[in-house]
This record gives C-alpha cells, sequence and structure tokens, in this order.
C-alpha cells in the first residue's frame, strides 16, 4: 500500500514539475515579447534575398519607403510598428517585389527580408509599349534599375499572346541550356508568324506559329551540328522550320 501511495505521490509531483516548466516557459515568452515591444527601436535591417541572381531592388530602395512611412523610425517604441502594413506599403511601392517579410528582431530592430520578381521575358510592342513577363506569367513594368538579360519579343503582341503562348516558350527557352544562350530576340509579325534572332549565325529562324517549338527546334540543333561546322556559321540568310520533317535553308 504504501509502495502505491509513493507510486501516486512520484506522479504527482511530476505533474507539477512539468506544470511549472510550461508555466515557466510562457510567462519568459510573454515577458520577453513584452519588454521586446516596450523597447526602442534601434534601426533597420535589410536583406535582399536573391540579390546574387538580380538587382532590381537596392536595400536603399526599401529604407526610403520606410523612411517615408516612418521618418523618425529611430528610437520609436517597437510596439507602435505595424509590420503588415510596412509590407504591403513596401509590395505597393516597390513594383519588383514578388514577396516580403518584416518582423522585429531581438535586437529590437526592424528586419526586412525582400524577394524580386525574376522576368524570363521582355515585350517591345510596335506601339512602344514596353514591359517584362515575370516567372509567373504576370506583366511587371521595367524597372529604372539594372535591366535583365532576357530574350526580347517584338512586333504585333496582344497581351493574352505575350502572357500565354509567349511566356511558355519563354519558360522553355529558360529550362534549356543551348537555345537559352542561343535565342536573342523572338518577332511576331502581322499575321502571327514567329521569326527568331540568335546570338550567333547572323541568320534568321522562320517558325511560322509558335507551335511544337521543341520539335522544330530539336530539327534545327541537328543542323547546327552536322551542317555548320563544314559550312560555317554564317552561310545562310534564313532557316526556315515551318515544314514538317525538313528545314530549309536560304544561303545568302
Amino acid at each position: 500500500m504504501n509502495q502505491k501511495v509513493k507510486s501516486i505521490g512520484k506522479k504527482v509531483l511530476t505533474i507539477i514539475a512539468a506544470t511549472a516548466v510550461v508555466v515557466y516557459i510562457v510567462y519568459a515568452i510573454f515577458h520577453f515579447n513584452r519588454e521586446r515591444d516596450n523597447s526602442l527601436c534601434m534601426g533597420v535591417e535589410v536583406a535582399i534575398m536573391d540579390s546574387s541572381d538580380i538587382q532590381f531592388i537596392h536595400p536603399g530602395d526599401v529604407k526610403n519607403v520606410i523612411k517615408d512611412m516612418e521618418p523618425e523610425l529611430a528610437g520609436k517604441n517597437m510596439n507602435s510598428l505595424n509590420t503588415t502594413l510596412i509590407e504591403r506599403t513596401l509590395v505597393k511601392r516597390l513594383i519588383a517585389i514578388k514577396d516580403v517579410e518584416v518582423y522585429k528582431t531581438p535586437e529590437s530592430k526592424l528586419r526586412i527580408n525582400i524577394w524580386q520578381r525574376h522576368p524570363v521575358l521582355r515585350i517591345i510592342k510596335d506601339s512602344g509599349f514596353d514591359c517584362y513577363i515575370d516567372s509567373e506569367g504576370k506583366s511587371m513594368p521595367i524597372p529604372s534599375l539594372d535591366p535583365a538579360y532576357v530574350p526580347v519579343a517584338t512586333g504585333v503582341i496582344s497581351d493574352t499572346f505575350a502572357t500565354n503562348t509567349l511566356f511558355k516558350f519563354a519558360k522553355f527557352l529558360q529550362k534549356d541550356k543551348f537555345w537559352n544562350a542561343q535565342i536573342e530576340q523572338i518577332h511576331v509579325k502581322y499575321n502571327g508568324d514567329v521569326n527568331l534572332v540568335p546570338r550567333v549565325g547572323g541568320h534568321i529562324i522562320e517558325m511560322g506559329k509558335l507551335t511544337n517549338y521543341k520539335e522544330k527546334l530539336d530539327k534545327l540543333e541537328k543542323v547546327y551540328a552536322e551542317a555548320f561546322p563544314e559550312k560555317g556559321w554564317d552561310i545562310y540568310s534564313t532557316i526556315n522550320l515551318k515544314f514538317d520533317q525538313q528545314v530549309v535553308c536560304t544561303k545568302k
């Protein structure tokens, strides 16, 4: 009987000890957060998380927006800073932002992590309208900072054609190491036919309609591999891929 009482007593003590630990942790977290929120802001930290890939946004741009929102940020009570509002304002003001994360650090600083939108294609219409199409197929105004080295599409281009057909083609080019390096310009004619301008070769690639482009470019890649090493890259003015099972080359 005494053994049973001792066992129950040990369990009760274990439960009490565990409860005390939980209560202490909850209190510590609450106390820490309250102290942090009541502390004064020591400044802003900005990190462009993908700056090695592209540089549309610089930390100074982000700090300028914050300065417009909170001119006297340093020394301001941390509890008064609305991180959700800051995130929304940054996305609205800086068009190249894809995602943003704003939070308060234990050191009483405002931490801002930025991820940028990544263009896959630049659109320059005959009307003069100029924009990027980003990696999610959305139109994106041209930022005033560093340009993105992506294929340029010119000519008669509707918004639907740009964000659908051309976007899918640009994604295809981006995933293919050879064609990503080779294709510099995509020109859309009035009848909907598409010509490609390569970086190397001095010729025009006539695709016809932008369908079955993988098969068409596979045929051209074979021509490049078999004929061009012997005849040279500058011998042809046009290479026509419109026809099934054949590639028609026109000499200069």
